[in-house]
Parts: structure tokens; sequence; C-alpha cells
């Protein structure tokens, strides 16, 4: 779907892929009417065909094979009852895993870092097998972007780059992602000098 170039040298570098970053809405998009109000999008390509990523701080009140869902045959409790999040608004009826386990989706249709993203829903066998929680998260829909698309609504000011070493996106709640990104930018902000977020 998309290519990897070099991975991105400083916050403000957006010429080299953003890839395995966190893309975390400002405050141009932190109000009721818009999809991509507080969210943290870990983006998984980035190159001249344009963006694509999932977020990561909205989840569903629907889980992996709760009402309505096509999946019923896992056994495992922690499997069954994982939230599904909503990557976003595109395609928001396609089912996605997203694991940093690669042993464990070893084909990804997706893979950015450490981080392993594929819409083969037939993976979750292998994580049906482990009666320990794993790092596992599941959703539909995600976010793209054209070519320069991103690029532009990042000059302007409607999103902040950070790395995924912010917040661990498997162990952090979902629910406080986004003021572990914030914190993090505030604090950035203050060693570098810079206004701080409205």
């Amino acid at each position: 779907m998309f290519g990897f170039g070099k991975k991105k040298t400083s916050r403000n570098d957006t010429a080299t892929t953003l890839a395995n970053s966190y893309l975390v809405s400002a405050a141009p998009y932190n109000h009721a009417r818009s999809p991509f109000a507080y969210s943290v999008i870990l983006l998984l390509a980035h190159d001249e065909k344009g963006a694509m990523g999932v977020d990561l701080a909205k989840a569903h009140r629907a889980t992996l094979c709760g009402e309505g869902s096509p999946i019923s045959h896992l056994k495992q409790p922690w499997l069954r009852e994982l939230p599904l999040f909503c990557g976003g608004p595109v395609q928001d009826a396609q089912m996605w895993l997203l694991t940093d386990q690669s042993h464990l989706i070893p084909a990804p249709t997706l893979q950015a870092g450490p981080y392993c993203f594929t819409t083969n829903m037939d993976f979750l066998d292998r994580f049906d097998t482990l009666r320990e929680p794993a790092r596992l998260k599941t959703g539909v829909g995600y976010c793209g972007w054209a070519p320069g698309q991103l690029e532009s609504e990042i000059e302007r000011g409607r999103w902040w780059l950070m790395p995924t070493e912010v917040a661990d996106p498997f162990s952090t709640p979902w629910w406080s992602l986004y003021m572990e990104c914030l914190n993090y930018e505030i604090q950035q902000r203050k060693h570098e000098g810079d206004p701080l977020p409205a």
C-alpha cells in the first residue's frame, strides 16, 4: 500500500518518513464535531504516496467477540473481551490487528518499527493459543492522507509529532494516552522555550 523511507530525524522534520511516530491532535481539531478530537494516531506508513495510521485513543463500546461481531469462535476470555478501537473514518467496517509480537503476525500488511499491522483476522487463531493477554490491539477503520496532505496539516499546526516511546501503545490505558502525549508536548516546549499549547 505504502512504501517506507528514512526515519525522521527531528520533531519538526517532515521531509522524511514519519512512520512509527505518534500523530497527536492539536487545538484546531479538538472540538466536538471533529472526528480527530483528542486523537493519538500511530502512523504506520508515510511516503510520497500519502500516509496511513490508526487512532489508539478512541475505543468503541463493543468488544472483539461482542454482539454483532463477525468473530465468535475465539476461546480465550482476554481475547474475546478486547475492546475494538475506532481507528479512523476510512473503511470504518474493516477490522485490523496491531501488535509488536512479530512472531504472531509473520506476514503483516504493514510494519513500522516494531509494530505489525494486518487486516487478516485469521492471525487471531495464533493469539487464541495464549492463556495470558498479549500485546495486541484490534479495531475498525483507519486514517488516511493524500500525498502532501499530512505535511500541510502539520505545518498549519493541526498535529503534533512525537516518538512512540512517549507512551507504550499496549500498556498505556487508551483513555490516558492523549494526556500522556500532551504532557510530553508541554515538557518539550518548556525545554525549548516555545509557547505552551492552548
